[in-house]
């Protein structure tokens, strides 16, 4: 069989040629210039509240831009929750990486990803992403997008005790408000402590102070409140007093070991005195100071639950703070007494009508 060119079919090959070789010409020149940009949301975010990563990634062309994939490594300290994009899939890889398939980007089209998270400690984190493509992308430097993000933690203790337990009509509580945690406590609009006093005890004027920030009396609700801020790692200190024009205020519930122990003992040394001129009177003062002696010592070392007789008068304040950092104080920490043995229990005193 003989083949015979003819000039026709020379024509119609050489325009196939040169048809193959302007579409890998064009194939081979195609550009497409990727763009990636990250956001977070909640930025301070609460530890285990949830974190999302919105990754926006841009073909600003000027060709399609072909298999866009996203590559996002999380940080050590987050839970993976979910991640979906506007197309294409998502999907977490065993290195703890979230990786996603775009396919096809046109000319000036957009792809949104979105990654779901929850942080495991305070702290400050990064996240960083990358996108690629097949498609030559003649910038490089848009490429990469990172992400930093402050893990907060609210840690907040208030403590309350009877600065002073001496028989008196005044007793003088002493407030510490302390923030133990990374989050700073602002002065928000709404008061961040309130200590709501028993109807016996009327508030000694003059007596109020506060290490720093703003301490007042409320006479309508018959309370103590305090504004201000307490910044992270520190504390505020509120003193103030009491007292009672119908009664005698003769201690806190734990018995202050100097108001029984040491006249008890005193009692016992004078008796041993006196036994050496009047050993019937000397020998009953040292009865009753023994006696009251280890009642004194036990009360020192021990916390009584029970008053008997006299009326134990408590009450606890309250700790305003705001734990997610939105401006509002939503969550309450009751005031507890150092010196008793309980968690988060109030501060009484012995109260003698």
């Amino acid at each position: 069989m003989t083949l015979r060119w003819t000039g026709r079919t020379a024509t119609a090959v050489g325009l196939t040629i040169v048809a193959m070789l302007l579409l890998w010409s064009a194939s081979a020149s195609a550009d497409a210039d990727l763009a990636i940009d990250k956001t977070d949301s909640a930025d301070p975010v609460q530890v285990s509240q949830l974190l999302t990563y919105t990754l926006t990634i841009d073909n600003d062309g000027p060709d399609l831009a072909t298999d866009v994939a996203v590559t996002d490594t999380l940080p050590t300290s987050v839970t993976y929750v979910d991640a979906s994009a506007s197309q294409g899939s998502c999907f977490l890889t065993p290195s703890d990486t979230v990786e996603c398939d775009l396919e096809d980007i046109p000319n000036g089209d957009s792809v949104t990803v979105e990654i779901e998270v929850v942080p495991t400690q305070p702290g400050a984190i990064t996240n960083v992403a990358q996108v690629s493509a097949s498609t030559v992308d003649p910038d490089a430097t848009n490429d990469d997008a990172s992400e930093g993000t402050l893990v907060v933690e609210a840690d907040f203790r208030a403590l309350k005790r009877v600065k002073q337990t001496v028989q008196d009509p005044v007793v003088r509580y002493e407030v510490e408000l302390i923030n133990e945690g990374n989050l700073a406590q602002p002065d928000n609009p709404s008061d961040e402590f309130i200590d709501d006093l028993p109807e016996e005890m009327a508030i000694v004027p003059h007596t109020l102070s506060a290490s720093s920030g703003t301490i007042d009396y409320d006479p309508v609700h018959h309370r103590v409140t305090w504004n201000g801020p307490i910044p992270s790692n520190d504390r505020v200190t509120l003193e103030f007093a009491v007292g009672t024009e119908t009664g005698l205020i003769v201690a806190s519930t734990r018995s202050d070991w100097t108001g029984w122990a040491m006249p008890a003992f005193g009692l016992a040394l004078v008796g041993l005195t006196l036994a050496t001129r009047r050993r019937r009177l000397g020998l009953l003062v040292i009865l009753i100071g023994l006696s009251l002696g280890p009642l004194g010592c036990s009360g020192f070392w021990t916390t009584p639950t029970t008053v008997e007789g006299p009326t134990s008068l408590c009450n606890q304040g309250e700790l305003h703070f705001d734990a997610d950092a939105n401006g509002t104080n939503d969550a309450v920490q009751p005031t507890d007494d150092p010196d008793t043995a309980d968690p988060q229990d109030p501060t009484c005193v012995i109260f003698i009508p």
